[in-house]
């Protein structure tokens, strides 16, 4: 197998696993890609899934989310072509990474606070600087973030073995909030965001450069099909017992208590595991991937920073003092909305960035006009997302399909038009 020479793309990230074929070094990185993509979606999201459409909702979750992200370490498995997208798209990737790190945050605090009431929030907060300082200051934190993800993993495994004859256990709603109609139409944007988001995740190119080639392929198919997949099935397994998390609301002050047997182990699961993807997403972890240029801290990306955290600080002042109508909210609490609004980045702006600003087109074309149109659909595109996904109206997630093939029509016109100077983009095509 070919590797990156010094200088090169993904030159220093091929030096964390400098013996990539062995079957060891496949099965860790199996572990650290099935953890590292088990977010709060999926430890959370299968919840309002069953809740909304019953058992096919999590099967329209599971299918493209197992099958997208295993389909990325594939597409990209040529030597050096994952450096390189990464290296063309470092900032989007950057903000991305960044949306995930705040997503967590918000949604550890608020789920802290429902089940273990307000002091577990502090701690939460000492706890996250802390595992942040421990990674950056550990000279060898990638082999200790591989040990952590085998641990998760079997940590999941064990409950998986112990919760299986709980109370509550696979208990699924007598009816669905939504009807089949509302299922069939979700289903389009779930593709959409599970195919397509992959190619964001640093943690999916940090990966993929480690360990090139077929042993690659062979991790992410691992990874996805059997670590990552068991521990969402574990989420279905629990998903009809924590129904009531997302009626929490802050206001009321009053703390949800899950049944014993299944507080402590769900409340340690899902911290430890979002704590453990938070640590993935900090900005140091992909610096110097082309020719000493850091893949965060650019100015744009600073920006990037700067208006997710403005925007997580409104999020959480409207839903505080609940300002919004209840006609806004769609009947829902506060805490789903800030849940499923912070969903949209992931169902829509950067699935739309992916389509518009990284797929091939016939010919070349600069990365700043796709950026132009990506940007203008995004507008658009936003509140129909959120009259489908949050006011339950879903005929909207029509709209937003059809908003992403008409840019997408741009996007290809654009490449056709003569250009003066036309230049290739390094990787710029997944």
């Amino acid at each position: 197998m070919s590797q990156p020479q010094p200088g090169q793309p993904g030159a220093r990230s091929t030096r964390l696993n400098p013996q990539a074929a062995t079957p060891l070094h496949i099965a860790a990185w199996a572990c650290f890609l099935g953890c590292s993509w088990t977010w709060v979606i999926g430890m959370l999201l299968p919840i309002l899934l069953v809740r909304d459409y019953g058992v096919w909702g999590f099967v329209v979750f599971a299918a493209p989310n197992v099958l997208g992200a295993m389909a990325m370490g594939l597409v990209l498995q040529a030597p050096g072509r994952a450096a390189r997208v990464l290296d063309e798209h470092r900032v989007m990737a950057g903000v991305f990474s960044n949306f995930t790190w705040v997503f967590h945050l918000l949604v550890l605090c608020w789920i802290s606070a429902a089940m273990l009431g307000w002091p577990s929030v502090v701690m939460l907060l000492v706890l996250v600087p802390v595992a942040r300082l421990l990674n950056i200051a550990s000279p060898h934190r990638t082999r200790h973030l591989l040990v952590a993800a085998v641990g998760v993993a079997i940590f999941s495994w064990v409950l998986w073995a112990m919760c299986s004859g709980f109370d509550g256990a696979w208990t699924m709603p007598a009816a669905s909030r939504l009807s089949t109609t509302d299922l069939l139409l979700f289903a389009p944007a779930s593709v959409l965001g599970f195919v397509l988001c992959p190619y964001l995740d640093r943690t999916f190119y940090r990966a993929r450069i480690a360990l090139p080639g077929r042993a690659g392929g062979w991790a992410f198919v691992l990874g996805f099909c059997g670590v990552f997949f068991s521990m969402i099935l574990f989420a279905l397994m629990y998903a009809g017992v924590a129904q009531p998390i997302f009626q929490f609301e802050m206001r009321n002050r009053i703390s949800y208590a899950l049944p014993a047997v299944w507080l402590a182990p769900l409340a340690a699961f899902w911290m430890i595991q979002a704590v453990f993807t938070m640590t993935l997403h900090e900005p140091p972890e992909e610096r110097g991937t082309a020719g000493g240029r850091a893949t965060s801290g650019s100015g744009a990306e600073l920006i990037g920073i700067g208006a997710i955290g403005a925007a997580a600080i409104l999020g959480v002042l409207v839903l505080r003092y609940d300002l919004w109508p209840l006609a806004w909210r769609g009947g829902l609490t506060p805490f789903e909305v800030g849940y499923r609004v912070f969903l949209l980045g992931y169902g829509v702006v950067f699935p739309a960035y992916v389509w518009l600003c990284m797929l091939p087109t016939r010919r070349p074309a600069p990365l700043a006009g796709k950026v132009k149109v990506f940007f203008v659909a995004s507008v658009l595109a936003l509140p129909m997302g959120y009259a489908g996904f949050v006011l339950a109206q879903a005929w909207w997630t029509l709209g937003v399909l059809a908003v992403l093939l008409a840019a997408r029509g741009v996007v290809m016109w654009q490449s056709r038009r003569p250009q003066r100077k036309t230049r290739a983009e390094p990787g710029g095509a997944v």
